[in-house]
């Protein structure tokens, strides 16, 4: 899909959907459990659907209920071996969480994986895990493993899925990895788990502090007989630099007392005269005049490029510092974000500890732009399209399904002037 993105501002009320990182988590961590769990809001899209879909393969009966967004899960008394093939898609989120559980559950697994994800997998963390497999174009086939109840690993790549896949051992699991390397999205992984029962110690490794040593006890847990997913801040994040930008907007189901890590954003744009009044499950975003920032990444990851964009058009120099987690040497984002931002006129350097963005009061567009198939790439142009001077091409954009089905109409609602067409 190509869309010709406008200059306008948004202005409205929009409900916010549910939070993709924690709908994975919490179908998961229900499947794995030894009693049934109904999830309450969930994310259902594209991807979340291939969670579903596995931990069905699995024997776990799930079913959707649409009055009131329900997932009704009921975990099996023994799991079913699968031998057919797990999708996932072009998400490495979604390999490095389905690979652990399947190999920790039955040993082996044949995951369907774009050539794209294979290129940035931790093929090192994949042989410490005592995996042996075989490489297609399209698939990966894990051979009878186990993985062992010790890991000391480097990158953390499948450090999610580790955790998740402990819950279904009997035995104690020890993972130590270096602080350094430990994101807010494990912390997000280990506060749902605590959400759901599960025995977790955070230790600092006696032997050398600069390491966590992670204890997850056997299972012996009991999940909550229902659970209610958050609204998404990864999401809303773009809609609330949209709301600064443009005119006055609510944002309904962000919740004051988040547990992600994203939400982090609100307090960062007050300190910088944002005027947002916070509710208990709402926010009001209302235009203002943003200050250059200085912003430690880590706390943040996620919207690494949606505040590289923000700084491109906060007259002066803003600094992200860093950025190494936000954009890891493997994969392209940070080039991407550069090439992206760099084609609308933004003035960005790179430097060893920190990233400078020498702001504007517009960026040229009149151009096109690949999105590479990523909706925060997408999500992050339509935050800033009001300092756009000229309409803009955006190809690849059907990516917004992964992740928020009804972006488009909902852009639409609040005011976004864009037109659709097939590439």
């Amino acid at each position: 899909m190509k869309i010709t993105l406008f200059p306008s501002s948004v202005s409205g009320i929009i409900t916010i959907p549910p939070s993709k990182s924690i709908t994975h988590r919490a179908i998961i961590c229900a499947s794995l459990a030894k009693n049934a769990t109904t999830i309450i809001n969930p994310l259902i899209s594209e991807e979340t659907m291939l969670t579903i879909e596995a931990m069905r393969k699995l024997g776990v009966k799930i079913e959707y209920i649409e009055e009131g967004n329900k997932l009704l899960i009921n975990p099996p008394k023994s799991f079913t071996l699968c031998n057919d093939i797990i999708k996932c898609g072009n998400s490495l989120r979604l390999v490095s969480l389905l690979m652990p559980i399947f190999v920790n559950i039955q040993q082996f697994g044949t995951f369907a994986i774009d050539k794209q994800i294979q290129q940035i997998l931790s093929y090192e963390t994949i042989e410490k895990m005592n995996c042996s497999i075989i490489k297609t174009n399209n698939t990966i086939n894990v051979l009878p493993s186990k993985i062992p109840d010790d890991l000391e690993i480097e990158n953390t790549c499948f450090l999610n899925g580790l955790l998740l896949s402990s819950m279904f051992k009997t035995t104690v699991t020890k993972i130590i990895v270096k602080k350094s390397d430990f994101s807010t999205s494990h912390k997000l992984t280990l506060d749902i788990m605590k959400i759901f029962n599960i025995s977790i110690d955070l230790l600092t490794y006696e032997i050398d502090k600069k390491y966590y040593l992670i204890v997850i006890n056997p299972n012996q847990y009991e999940s909550p007989t229902s659970y209610t997913v958050e609204g998404d801040y990864a999401t809303g994040a773009n809609l609330i630099i949209a709301g600064l930008l443009g005119k006055r907007i609510i944002i309904k189901n962000l919740f004051r007392n988040s547990i992600q890590p994203e939400s982090k954003i609100v307090g960062l744009l007050k300190k910088h005269d944002a005027k947002i009044d916070v509710g208990d499950d709402l926010l009001t975003i209302n235009h203002s005049e943003i200050l250059p920032f200085e912003v430690d990444l880590n706390e943040c990851p996620s919207l690494a490029p949606l505040l590289l964009a923000l700084a491109s058009i906060t007259q002066g120099t803003s600094k992200l510092y860093n950025y190494d987690l936000a954009f890891p040497i493997k994969d392209n984002k940070l080039s991407e974000t550069i090439d992206i931002l760099s084609n609308l006129g933004a003035d960005i350097i790179v430097q060893k500890d920190y990233i400078a963005v020498t702001g504007a009061n517009s960026l040229s567009g009149g151009v096109e732009i690949n999105c590479y198939q990523n909706y925060h790439y997408l999500f992050m142009l339509f935050a800033i399209n009001t300092y756009l001077n000229k309409p803009i091409s955006i190809i690849g954009a059907e990516c917004s399904k992964q992740s928020y089905p009804n972006f488009l109409s909902d852009m639409h609602m609040l005011g976004v002037n864009f037109t659709t067409s097939d590439e």
